[in-house]
């Protein structure tokens, strides 16, 4: 049996003999380490020995550890009541199981320089979205000289040495190479802290990213879903900035929004400027070179329907991108339907001439947005399970027709600049009013003698509060 130190005998005597190393780096070192972690993303920790890193970890956090020290195991067991713990080799395939995030601390200079491709193509092939390591720089690393680190690394399970640490260059050399595992297409995270390098490398979609994307979220009295929308932009690591546009709500959508601190960038409006106002303003204080359009109310958004907006920008040259909400109770059949949605991605140096037309358009920002790429140019993506939001559903009835006929009537004055209209069809929509009965709306729509117009009109406001009313009778 191979030479075992005091340290590993004893939970709480290795702990501090950590300390003592690391010093005040031992706590930023595990803090780092966590930060690359999403609270609800579950992380697998080879060779946890007594599981340091749970302590920095979201409370909400799933972690499991395995470690062949059977004491270290039993004491995080009763420490940490709410993780999971087993015996297992790291060198044993069946140890492993596939999740999240993989995090290798201190490690690989406990296995002999021929075991550890092995070792790392085990954790690679089990991280799902992040493989992290962590080790230390080398020889010139050890405050405490050499014949105490082989010492006290004597773990009763791998002969150890001095010699098996690589110093600074070789270890950021066997990084960049993928320690001749990980492929060179991955993308790769460093930081270096204290005595230690940490490597974070991400198998997702993330691994493609060479710009930064920044979300712009309009909102304007989205009380009951602004809250989740954010959420699941902050969880997505596709996203580097999350730009929340307070359209002069007057509900509690700001104090929401204030909640979320420094995690997001809040720009707030005293007086509502339409929804294209509001665009513009995030695309000007945007940081990223992608910039992503999100309306504020959909009740069910996951991080997948943003991510399947944002993988194509990703993997190929765009001009354009909408995502279209498939779920849909009215079933509106416009021609131009998936033209009018509000999840669209765009280049933001493409966007920063129209900025000051843009601010003048209110809801008819989507049609004036169309008019600056040709169709052909436009990638249409269907989001599955996101259900299209209506404003009965967020506002009482008579608010709700108000402002939908409003948003029609803006969205027919921003059509009749792109389609040449008579003029009594011009006049017609301008005199589209609040106060018209259903009849008198539906009498004037008829007259239009541009069928697209028309069309639109029928649809997006005579199909609309028929369904509303027949919504109000039923309830």
């Amino acid at each position: 049996m191979l030479q075992k130190s005091i340290f590993y005998k004893h939970p709480l005597l290795y702990q501090q003999a950590l300390k003592i190393i690391h010093g005040k780096k031992l706590n930023e070192r595990y803090r780092l380490i966590a930060s690359f972690i999403k609270k609800e993303e579950k992380i697998l920790e080879p060779g946890c020995g007594t599981a340091l890193l749970v302590n920095f970890l979201a409370e909400q956090s799933s972690y499991s550890g395995f470690d062949l020290n059977k004491k270290f195991i039993e004491y995080a067991q009763k420490k940490y009541k709410k993780a999971n713990f087993y015996i297992g080799d790291i060198l044993d395939k069946t140890s492993y199981s596939p999740t999240d995030v993989v995090v290798v601390c201190d490690v690989l200079h406990h296995i002999s320089p021929d075991k550890r491709k092995v070792f790392i193509n085990y954790c690679f092939k089990a991280a799902k979205k992040k493989l992290i390591i962590c080790e230390p720089k080398g020889e010139n690393t050890l405050s405490l000289g050499k014949r105490f680190f082989n010492y006290f690394e004597q773990d009763g399970i791998n002969q150890i040495h001095s010699t098996f640490l690589w110093n600074e260059e070789e270890f950021l050399k066997e990084i960049n190479n993928g320690f001749g595992i990980i492929p060179n297409q991955t993308q790769r995270k460093i930081e270096k802290i204290g005595k230690d390098i940490v490597c974070v490398f991400f198998k997702t979609e993330v691994a493609l990213k060479t710009k930064k994307i920044s979300a712009i979220i309009p909102v304007f009295n989205e009380e009951k879903t602004v809250k989740k929308i954010v959420e699941a932009f902050l969880k997505s690591e596709l996203i580097d900035e999350v730009i929340c546009v307070n359209d002069g709500s007057t509900d509690r959508s700001r104090e929401i929004l204030e909640s979320f601190g420094k995690r997001i960038k809040l720009i707030n409006l005293r007086k509502n400027k339409g929804k294209g106002y509001a665009l513009a303003k995030g695309v000007e204080s945007a940081k990223g070179e992608i910039v992503v359009f999100w309306d504020a109310d959909f009740p069910d958004l996951s991080v997948k329907h943003i991510e399947t907006l944002i993988r194509p920008a990703l993997r190929e040259d765009f001009k354009a991108i909408f995502g279209v909400p498939i779920k849909n109770k009215l079933n509106l059949s416009l021609p131009t339907r998936v033209f009018l949605t509000g999840e669209r991605v765009y280049h933001r140096d493409f966007l920063l001439p129209h900025l000051e037309k843009m601010k003048k358009t209110r809801f008819g920002v989507e049609v004036f947005l169309n008019r600056l790429v040709d169709k052909k140019d436009i990638k249409i993506f269907p989001l599955e399970g996101l259900t299209f939001p209506y404003k009965y559903e967020k506002r009482n009835i008579s608010q709700a027709s108000k402002e939908y006929l409003a948003e029609a009537i803006e969205i027919a004055k921003e059509l009749s600049k792109s389609i040449k209209l008579l003029p009594e069809d011009i006049k017609i929509i301008n005199d589209l009013k609040e106060n018209l009965t259903f009849q008198e709306l539906k009498l004037k729509i008829q007259k239009i003698k541009n069928k697209e117009i028309k069309t639109i009109l029928k649809n997006y406001i005579l199909k609309y509060i028929k369904f509303i009313k027949n919504f109000q009778k039923e309830n």
